[in-house]
């Protein structure tokens, strides 16, 4: 029996002296050197995954989502070195395309939990957006080291071509393999179940089906109901028949009993929109619903206590102008995610679209004020706020100063401190009877709403402050619930 196992063992040993003298062989060099490369750019692949996970506490990283990484690898390194077949300089091109694509999605699930939709590359052209954005960058060592490890392969696969040309037969069998193993690849991609979250999908697989659900493509986008405008600036009705429908379940809840008693005089208005602040975060709101949450904003919630409190609430979208749409309009945004139906608002008669808040307000006798923390360039609020109705629209270059370096605006502290100066002012203006800010306030109730922006990404809060929490964005909420405290 030993003899046996000794005679097997010499017969393996010499299997694999024979198969690394077959592999070692000069014109197989170039081929472990791309080899050696694509297993590089698969394990970087996962290793950014890692340094995602370390930034965002509770995440884990799933078997799904290392299946897709290496699917997605494989397709990628499979093209890259198709194109090598064509010349080196496109294959280079586009295994560096590559590489920023995936580091970007890291940035954009780190700062906001989501990935990168094709359509908002827009976006990268925005002064704004690109000025308030860059600071927080967190991948660009990993964007760098990545684009070189897969220019690298690029430039290997490039040699390696080179190598099979002198054997055509070799080369063809190489070529069909590497298309073979990319139709296997996206296969694969779509045949795998996907999750319901970023942790359950590979980084640039899960970018591109977002993208093609965003154009109606693979999963089923959100429609409007059936006879209704897709895209229209009000979904309410499309004919008379409908009109009295909701016209009279209009007036059947505004006859119900009202909640709070109706005020005698006219009392000044104040509208506080918060960004980025879910509901969960009061503590009202986890006791209603038996959801636990690690992040509570007290001071917020004992501010809450004064008030009325809506515990069960659903948000139709997670962009801040698609909410400000509908805060102010009373309509629905779009749900599938394609242009914002304030461009479409802004371009209907006003006799069609439904009246924003503003103009109602100024319908009954209010001065209305819109003042926001960041640029009003971004997202065009500049050009819808007065079509809602604003007479007056005030936004970053108002404010005199910042206790943080931020270039989105004033940090949520500065911001509410300055706005509590600016109320100052305008009750002067209204017992004085005149009006300093260019449109004649007179003795009028006031109706303001406000926009923050502290809690945007890269977060308003300095790195001391940070440091005392999980992550920015917590300390960022952290101020944020300090700002509304002191303000209130």
């Amino acid at each position: 029996m030993g003899y046996r196992v000794n005679q097997m063992a010499e017969r393996i040993s010499g299997l694999s002296r024979a198969l690394a003298q077959f592999v070692s062989r000069p014109e197989f060099r170039e081929r472990r050197r791309a080899l050696l490369a694509a297993v590089t750019v698969a394990a970087a692949g996962l290793a950014g995954r890692a340094l995602l996970l370390r930034l965002l506490p509770g995440a884990e990283l799933t078997g799904s989502a290392v299946a897709q990484e290496l699917l997605t690898a494989l397709c990628a390194l499979a093209l890259v070195f198709l194109v090598a077949a064509l010349h080196p300089l496109p294959a280079v091109l586009v295994a560096v395309a590559y590489a920023l694509y995936f580091a970007a999605n890291l940035e954009m699930l780190a700062a906001m939990d989501t990935f990168i939709e094709v359509q908002d590359v827009v976006f990268a052209a925005d002064e704004v957006f690109l000025t308030g954005s860059a600071a927080g960058v967190q991948f660009l060592w990993f964007g760098a080291v990545f684009a070189l490890v897969c220019g690298l392969f690029a430039v290997a696969a490039g040699r390696a071509q080179r190598e099979l040309v002198r054997r055509s037969r070799a080369r063809s069998r190489a070529l069909v393999a590497a298309g073979g193993g990319a139709l296997l690849a996206i296969a694969g991609l779509l045949l795998m179940p996907t999750g319901l979250t970023w942790q359950e999908e590979g980084v640039v697989a899960g970018s591109v089906r977002a993208s093609a659900a965003r154009a109606g493509i693979g999963r089923t986008a959100f429609a409007a109901p059936e006879g209704r405008p897709a895209h229209g600036p009000s979904e309410t009705a499309t004919t008379d028949d409908e009109l009295d429908k909701v016209t009279q379940r209009e007036r059947g809840e505004l006859d119900g009993e009202l909640i709070m008693p109706r005020a005698e005089d006219r009392h000044n208005v104040l509208l506080v929109i918060i960004e980025g602040i879910p509901g969960v975060y009061l503590s009202q709101v986890q006791a209603a619903t038996a959801v636990e949450y690690p992040v509570v904003m007290g001071r917020f919630s004992e501010i809450a206590e004064r008030g009325l409190i809506a515990t069960q609430s659903v948000a139709h979208a997670r962009q801040t102008i698609r909410g400000l749409y509908s805060a102010l309009t009373g309509d629905y945004p779009r749900l599938d995610l394609s242009t914002p139906k304030i461009y479409p608002y802004m371009q209907a008669d006003a006799e069609v679209r439904p009246p924003g808040l503003a103009a109602v307000m100024n319908s009954l006798g209010y001065r209305s004020i819109y003042l926001q923390a960041a640029d009003l360039s971004y997202m065009s609020k500049d050009r819808f706020m007065p079509e809602v109705g604003f007479e007056e629209v005030l936004g970053k270059e108002y404010f005199e100063y910042s206790h943080v370096p931020f270039d989105w605006g004033p940090d949520d502290k500065a911001y509410f401190e300055q706005v509590a100066e600016f109320i100052g002012e305008l009750e002067a203006e209204r017992r004085a009877g005149g009006a300093e800010h260019g449109s004649g306030g007179g003795d009028r109730p006031w109706f303001l709403t406000l926009l923050t922006v502290g809690t945007h990404h890269p977060y308003g809060v300095t790195d001391e402050y940070a440091a005392d929490f999980p992550s920015r964005k917590i300390a960022s909420v952290a101020y944020l619930d300090e700002a509304l405290g002191e303000f209130f």
